[in-house]
């Protein structure tokens, strides 16, 4: 929707920042502590990152382990569901 793209845009406006300054801890902290939310172009964006923060990528993969886990969870549940 058109909320959810701005609210993406405004995520990696973030990251971009938090990148422009460094401040990777930062970064990690809000990451792990879910205040930035799973989401493919996100982890995408923080694996790009690994050269300057080598937990970057582990997160990032992280990430994507977590978003394809719940798209089966919920195909299976679509799935029990139209039985």
């Amino acid at each position: 929707t058109f909320n959810e793209q701005i609210e993406l845009s405004i995520l990696l406006t973030l990251i971009d920042l938090i990148d422009t300054i460094e401040n990777y801890t930062l970064l990690i902290n809000l990451l792990t502590f879910g205040v930035i939310p799973d989401d493919e172009i996100i982890a995408t964006r923080i694996i790009s990152m690994k050269d300057k923060c080598e937990h970057l990528f582990q997160i990032g993969f992280d990430m994507l382990k977590r978003l394809e886990k719940n798209r089966k969870r919920a195909a299976e549940a679509a799935a029990l569901e139209a039985k």
